[in-house]
Parts: structure tokens; sequence; C-alpha cells
């Protein structure tokens, strides 16, 4: 009853209470509060629960079929839109819903433990706009890799190794507050200091591209400079790779570069990628530019 959350009897004078039966055919699953309604997913399909009043008190419609949450603790709202994980695929509602493009999918998936799938964790991050999954991966009984979604800028990392059962924002705490299987309580995003599995060893950063090519991949280039921003030079350190072959070695050749404001290079592939490292704490990466000669097909 909404007068009297001790009262659950429909039958009761003057009472509210009462149920409804969700259609289809899933399990019901969670819950969360949005800015207009409240949300209800099972495994198969999401309803939203808006206040009518009088005697129906709410209504239940369904906004979504197929996009089924994977677990009761896989979503997380941010400015009244709702982020979770399905079975197969990540998905958004912000009155309709829609799956989030995710090229790191078939990473997260292929290796995802789904026995242990129950506990699989989302929370978000707001100074970074990001919204962050813990879930078991490799045979794993907990949760031992994290992917993480930038929802302003619409960009997906990860998956990272890190063992992390579940966390929250910062709220009371001036620093998110993660969990993991052994009962550690951990502040996140206080330092400059990216640690090992181990908390104690000290890891560098970095990010690596996919590979990028002329044309179809038919083309030979030849990198001959590095042209850095503003925001690179003495922050990061780059390494490129080449590859003539989708299904040859990799690499079949690299080279690290040093990064000044203009920096020489000499590398030639049909395939490039390029991966930054950290080389300076509190470090960004812009937007580089690369000096490409086409030597033809061959």
């Amino acid at each position: 009853d909404q007068e009297d959350y001790t009262e659950w009897n429909p039958e009761a004078a003057g009472s509210d209470a009462g149920d409804i039966i969700l259609p289809g055919v899933g399990a019901a699953m969670c819950g969360a509060r949005s800015r207009t309604e409240s949300l209800i997913w099972t495994d198969v399909d999401l309803f939203a629960m808006r206040y009518i009043g009088g005697t129906l008190v709410y209504s239940f419609v369904g906004v979504g079929s197929n996009c089924g949450i994977i677990s009761r603790r896989a979503h997380a709202e941010v400015d009244g839109r709702s982020y979770w994980m399905g079975q197969r695929g990540f998905f958004v509602y912000d009155g309709f819903v829609r799956p989030l493009e995710c090229d790191i999918s078939d990473d997260v998936f292929s290796a995802l433990n789904s026995f242990e799938a129950s506990r699989i964790a989302a929370w978000s991050v707001n100074e970074f706009n990001e919204i962050w999954w813990a879930y078991p991966a490799e045979g794993s009984s907990e949760n031992n890799k994290i992917v993480v979604y930038n929802y302003l800028e619409d960009h997906w990392s990860g998956p990272w190794d890190l063992v992390r059962t579940d966390g929250t924002d910062r709220n009371v705490f001036s620093d998110p507050v993660l969990v993991d299987s052994e009962g550690g309580v951990y502040f996140h995003e206080n330092g400059t200091v990216m640690l090992d599995e181990d908390d104690t060893t000290p890891l560098l950063p970095s990010a690596e591209s996919g590979p990028f090519e002329l044309g179809n991949g038919d083309n030979v280039l030849t990198i001959n400079r590095y042209i850095p921003d503003e925001n690179t030079v003495g922050n990061v350190d780059v390494t490129l790779y080449s590859l003539f072959y989708p299904t040859g070695p990799l690499p079949e050749d690299e080279q690290s570069l040093t990064i000044g404001e203009i920096t020489d290079a000499r590398l030639t592939g049909r395939q490039i990628r390029l991966k930054i490292e950290q080389s300076a704490v509190n470090w960004r990466f812009g937007n580089p530019r690369l000096e490409v000669v086409q030597r033809g097909r061959r």
C-alpha cells in the first residue's frame, strides 16, 4: 500500500496494495529508479513502471524486448539514462532502448564465464563520464576483468585485468569505493600510480590502436614522420607497428619513438598500429598526425 509499506493485502480496507503479472517469458531480475519512472528488467525485456494514481497507482509498459539484463547488478544510472550489460551486448535507455556499439564486444563475451554471470556488477565514475562493468572471465569464479564505456565521448576501453566484485561512485567519500573478492576496500582515482593485481607493483598505463591502412589495404605505405600536438610532447612514448598481411606475424616491424616537436620515423607496411605508453604522470594524448607516403600495390 502506498501509504503503509507494511500493508501487502489488497483486500484490506482502503488498501492500494496489489500485484501484476508482467507479460513475456523472462524472469524478473532487478529494478532501478529513473528520473520520471522506475525500470524493471527481466532477463529478456525491459519494463517502465509509471505512477498514474487512482486505484491502479502504477502502469507497467514494455519499453524494450530482447534486451534483458545479464545480472541483478549489471546496470548504472547517469542523468536519467540507464546503462546495462545484456546477454550478448550493452544497452542504454533514455526514453528509448538502444544497443550501444561496442568494438570490444567480442573480446568481452567470448571470454565471459557465463556460469558466474550473476556476479557481474556495474557502477558509474562521473568524474570521467564513465560506466564500469566488472565480470568474470577465463574460468574465474570471481570478477577479474573490467570494461569501461565513456558515455560523453562514446568510446570503450579494456578489457583490463582487475579483481573487483563491485563498486560505487564517490558520494559520502571523496573517491569511488571498490571492493575485491577477499574483502579488500579501495579508494580509486586518488593518485597518479596504476597498480598491478597485487596492488603494490606500479604499472605504466598504455593504449593501442587498431590497424589503419590506405584504401582496402592493397597499398603499401611508409611512415616518414610523427607530428605530435602540444598535449603529447613529453607525456607519452610512442611505438609504431607495421604489418603486410592480416594473418602475418605481429609485428613484422616496429619502431619506438621519443617524442619531440617533430619526430622522424621509418616504417613500411600495409597496416600500421600505434601504441602509447605513459612517460609522465597526468598525461594527455591529443590529435597527432603521421606523414605518410603511398608506395603503391605489390
